[in-house]
């Protein structure tokens, strides 16, 4: 339609039939805490809370209907509330999770120029950090039972305002709500979603049960085998890999095979091709990262306590013994460093951007002398995978880059290529 607005065109809809006899009384909302808390709504009472809370966005917040609001809370009911308020006041919302650093808060704020935020107590100091350094956001409403200076209290102010409130008609391509990507190969990017496309692809999903289910598909992080087998002998289906925002119940590309979806994530070592697939479930326990720069193979690992005290060559090499007893010799790694911790976003996956920038310029400072001439070479292609076990948590990465730079050593005129064998240099 050229028109839609999912709070008016269905949930009202559904709360005149609810009224009427027509739907049956079933909570349009059922929220339990922790402790066994619970709250309850009904379409009508939805309806009347979220109008309130459209009247606080309009009325405290001063938002007016294409501004953006950056909402960060836990699973507490005034999230969903609202969402719905942004829908009825043409207002877009900007969720994001409460793990939110300083850094990623500030950086939201800034790139969206969001105008106002919503956030719990606990979140409230971290955004008075970083606040003057974001020029737009105008107004801090603060979802608590307490007070603080410079914030309008979000409970409070709904108490009191209108049930009245008339839904902005909105078309079924304007904005409605903005995610921003995991940052996974970078910094977050900013994903719009209109009005139509994130609405009815709820409304859609909501049409299906879990025994209706055919088929599985996964996103994000790529599975390893042990969870793979795992889902396929409970349910008896296999779990495909697809990419997309499943946030959004959407996706981009499905690819309907259940072996790995990433065509060109081809490792090479000592001149033999590998899918780095391979490689996941050759180390189990400590973190690890694989890099291949070309033909060497190098695994980043986070110890277990149970192993930071071991000799670290020692363990080294009974690392790579391990690999060459379960798989080809060739695909050990060349490679091997111990770090205390793995860059990771908000959500848990491993930042392979960070880790990239951080062995090039390490490869290029031990490389580097007079005269030499560096280019920063771009990935062909990614993977990842995580698995969590009782000796604990192992997150595989691999990166797949072209040939390293050509470094041109000017008083000896010859070509080195950094990372390579000698019998391998130009």
């Amino acid at each position: 339609p050229e028109y839609f607005n999912f709070a008016k065109d269905v949930l009202d809809v559904w709360s005149q039939l609810e009224k009427a006899g027509h739907r049956p009384p079933n909570p349009a909302f059922w929220w339990v805490s922790g402790n066994g808390a619970e709250v309850k709504w009904s379409f009508e009472e939805l309806g009347t809370q979220s109008r309130k809370a459209a009247n606080v966005l309009g009325g405290a917040c001063g938002l007016q209907p294409g501004d953006r609001l950056l909402l960060v809370l836990p699973r507490v009911p005034e999230w969903w509330l609202v969402s719905v308020a942004c829908m009825r006041a043409g207002i877009i919302m900007i969720p994001g999770i409460s793990q939110l650093t300083e850094k990623d808060l500030k950086y939201r704020l800034q790139a969206s120029r969001a105008k106002s935020i919503i956030t719990s107590g606990s979140l409230a100091p971290r955004v008075d950090a970083i606040s003057a350094d974001c020029p737009s956001l105008q107004t801090k409403l603060l979802v608590s039972d307490d007070s603080r200076p410079g914030w309008v209290n979000f409970r409070e102010v709904l108490r009191e305002a209108s049930a009245e409130h008339s839904c902005v008609r909105t078309k079924s391509q304007d904005p409605m709500t903005i995610y921003f990507t995991s940052g996974t190969t970078g910094t977050p990017k900013m994903v719009e979603h209109s009005c139509a496309s994130y609405g009815l692809g709820f409304a859609a999903s909501s049409r299906y049960q879990f025994r209706s289910l055919k088929h599985c598909v996964t996103g994000g992080e790529a599975l390893n085998p042990d969870v793979r087998e795992k889902w396929k002998k409970q349910t008896g289906l296999e779990v495909y890999e697809g990419y997309g925002q499943s946030e959004t119940v959407s996706a981009a590309v499905l690819h309907l095979s259940p072996q790995p979806a990433r065509g060109n994530a081809v490792l090479r070592a000592s001149c033999l091709s590998t899918n780095p697939r391979t490689w996941e479930s050759f180390l189990a326990g400590p973190d690890c990262l694989w890099f291949c720069v070309r033909q060497v193979v190098k695994a980043f690992i986070v110890l277990s306590p149970a192993y930071s005290s071991r000799d670290p060559e020692e363990l080294t090499r009974e690392l790579q013994e391990h690999v060459k007893r379960v798989t080809a010799p060739y695909k050990y790694p060349r490679k091997v460093a111990f770090v205390s911790e793995l860059p990771k976003t908000v959500s848990g996956k491993i930042q392979r951007s960070i880790l990239r920038s951080q062995e090039w310029r390490d490869e290029m400072r031990a490389q580097k002398g007079p005269g030499a001439v560096h280019h920063n070479p771009q990935p062909l292609a990614v993977t990842a995978a995580a698995t969590d076990d009782d000796e604990g948590c192992c997150v595989t990465l691999k990166a797949v880059y072209p040939m390293p730079s050509v470094v041109l050593n000017v008083s000896s005129h010859s070509l080195l290529t950094p990372s390579l064998p000698s019998r391998w240099q130009l």
